[in-house]
């Protein structure tokens, strides 16, 4: 090859590398564990909770960029009928944080870096950035989450990428629009704004066209990542600055900080949760556990024990947000009838009944009957929950035996003998809710009040011991004479 090529070459490298520089985008790790997810045909709403600095908004404009110029998009991560040839609407929209739609901000960022200059068209349409764009015969808006909800209305849509974590009802509105099919990307660092993702989205994936990668920053880094490219000791230094260790997994793992101080951390939906079968409850003996609360609805759940005294929590009242629900002022006669409804589904189990002692036991008025009393007068007889010191010990005690019951190997896969003995029904959310956010004061180290009714309806449960009744065979000579039978 003579100078003048390569001098040519070189020269066309540069331009390229300046003008279409979506050819030389290299996915890392994490990136690319997103952009396969993008690929599946049946996957619709792809969440990418990563750290900061794991590339994940530039994943996602870049995802955008190829669906655009296809031709341009070289690496074999993009070589995909769903970027060759976009099956669905070429309409795409924008959206996240005011900050991070401001010319310094990220989406602008990683438009400016992947685009090819010269080859779109864009418009402010009176913002202080640019919040229109067309491209070939694409058209891209960019919106942000402080607008009014009507303003998200109208107009079909084939991708959408959220950035960082929306609230639910812009993230409604927006899933409305794709009537002919197509993509949403959420890549995210879930510092706030995210339980409600937890909740819905999280908990699905794998199902009905939701799909989850984790991204850690670690993953972009030059010395342990591939095609990383942020040193490592900036890494460090970010980690370092962190106010502590809920924050630090938030900003470099991707955790999600509604969860931080989160009691029973060991609790996961994955290994935890089980699809409720009636046919679980055969056999089984079946406790109940009731904390009332002044102006609350009795929270209650129901559990299954086994014989070798696994536990089942599967059903639980109120089946309503327990969160946001008012006292429905029942009389113990009115909560009767919900738990007759619950329990007309056993065969005759025997049912141990448990009731928080301090509250069960309180008197409402001078000289009248408790909680507890009442009950006994409908024919519901309680026993009192657990005694373990004063009450900042007992409350402690229960913690450590309901994570107890919550532990498993995670390093061996779950089955018949490496399992978790306490696990919940899918269908119980307000228990999980419970178990997944009760949290302690970051400053004070003290269990919450948020989510603790149902945290201590659990803990009450795993204190009794729960066991399966057995019955025996007396030897009644043996035990009236103390008469050996096996003597001859």
């Amino acid at each position: 090859m003579h100078e003048e090529e390569i001098d040519w070459i070189t020269i066309e490298v540069e331009r390229r590398r300046l003008i279409e520089p979506l050819r030389f985008f290299k996915p890392n790790g994490a990136q690319a564990r997103f952009l396969e997810t993008v690929k599946k045909d049946d996957s619709e709403i792809c969440l990418f909770p990563a750290g900061n600095w794991t590339g994940k908004t530039a994943a996602a404009i870049a995802c955008l960029a190829a669906a655009i110029w296809p031709e341009q998009a070289e690496d074999p991560i993009f070589d995909h009928p769903l970027f060759k040839k976009w099956p669905f609407p070429k309409a795409a929209r924008i959206l996240t944080t005011p900050k991070e739609m401001s010319l310094t901000g990220s989406i602008q960022k990683e438009i400016r870096t992947w685009f090819p200059a010269g080859q779109y068209k864009s418009e402010k349409q009176g913002k202080l950035y640019p919040s229109l764009f067309a491209a070939k015969d694409w058209i891209i808006d960019t919106m942000t989450y402080d607008q009014a909800l009507t303003e998200f209305e109208g107009g079909t849509i084939g991708l959408f990428i959220l950035n960082e974590p929306p609230p639910e009802d812009i993230f409604d509105t927006c899933s409305r629009r794709m009537k002919f099919g197509g993509k949403i990307l959420l890549p995210a660092t879930p510092l706030t704004n995210a339980a409600w993702i937890w909740d819905r989205l999280i908990s699905q994936d794998g199902k009905t066209g939701v799909y989850v990668v984790y991204g850690r920053t670690e993953d972009n880094c030059i010395e342990h990542g591939v095609n990383g490219v942020i040193p490592h000791k900036a890494i460090e230094n970010m980690a370092n600055k962190c106010a502590d260790e809920d924050e630090r997994q938030a900003c470099l793992e991707g955790k999600f900080m509604h969860l931080a101080g989160c009691i029973f951390k060991g609790f996961k939906r994955e290994v935890h949760c089980v699809k409720f079968e009636q046919s679980m409850l055969d056999g089984k003996d079946i406790y109940m556990v009731v904390d009332p609360a002044i102006g609350k609805p009795l929270f209650v759940i129901w559990a299954a024990v086994g014989p070798a005294g696994d536990i089942l929590i599967y059903d639980e009242w109120p089946n309503y947000e327990f969160n946001k629900a008012k006292d429905p002022n029942f009389g113990v006669t009115e909560y009767k009838e919900q738990f007759k409804i619950k329990e007309s589904v056993l065969k005759g189990q025997p049912i141990t009944r448990i009731l928080d002692k301090y509250f069960g036991n309180q008197r409402r008025t001078m000289g009248g009957l408790s909680l507890k009393q009442e009950f006994a007068n409908v024919g519901l007889d309680f026993q009192d929950s657990y005694t373990v010191g004063d009450n900042s010990a007992e409350v402690e005690t229960g913690i450590l035996k309901v994570k107890d019951a919550l532990r498993y190997d995670d390093k061996r896969p779950v089955d018949s003998l490496n399992r978790p003995k306490l696990t919940v029904a899918d269908h119980c959310t307000n228990t999980i809710h419970a178990l997944e956010r009760w949290s302690r004061n970051t400053k004070t180290g003290k269990p919450s009040e948020d989510y603790k009714d149902g945290a201590d309806d659990v803990r009450y449960l795993v204190m009794s011991n729960p066991e399966q009744y057995k019955s025996v065979d007396w030897d009644i000579k043996s035990l009236s004479y103390g008469v050996n039978t096996n003597s001859p």
